[in-house]
């Protein structure tokens, strides 16, 4: 479990920071490339790569209804930062020897799906930390989503695991 929940001004903030093994580039391009967020991010993220761009989110097999947003920064290979649905997404790459740190913020207006997005962006930052080492995915099973959920829940408190399913936003 490595995310951190803050509050200020109505609105909750997700914080995680990671240390990650290749070259600033690299990650850039995993986080900003097509190729690279199908291996970790939840939605195919379409639009131009530049601030102000309208962007649109599908979900694999139309899982949950497309998400509309907008890039607010983009800015290679330090800040990229859009609107997701109202949601505010935010990576920060820094040089750290020769790997990169990451610092990924979520800001959100409802405290209660904290437990469940940290859950879900501690997957996939483990699964963007396996795909720019070659490796496979963790395998997504219900028990591992049940058991960050619990130790999130636990943290964060109970007020902030009232939503469990993304149809609940």
């Amino acid at each position: 479990m490595t995310g951190t929940l803050h509050h200020e001004d109505g609105r909750h903030t997700l914080r995680f920071e990671r240390r990650i093994a290749h070259p600033i580039e690299r990650v850039w391009c995993a986080i900003t490339e097509p190729e690279g967020l199908a291996a970790w991010f939840p939605a195919a993220m379409h639009g131009e790569r530049r601030a102000g761009a309208e962007l649109t989110f599908a979900f694999p097999d139309e899982q949950y209804p497309t998400r509309g947003g907008r890039m607010l920064t983009f800015d290679p290979p330090h800040t990229l930062e859009f609107d997701w649905n109202g949601d505010l997404l935010r990576f920060e790459l820094q040089p750290h020897g020769a790997g990169t740190s990451l610092v990924f913020t979520h800001t959100f207006a409802d405290v209660g799906k904290s437990a469940r997005d940290a859950s879900g962006w501690t997957w996939c930052l483990d699964a963007l930390d396996a795909h720019l080492g070659g490796r496979a995915a963790p395998d997504l099973a219900p028990e591992y989503f049940e058991r960050l959920f619990a130790k999130y829940t636990q943290a964060f408190g109970p007020e902030a695991s009232t939503k469990r399913e993304p149809e609940e936003d």
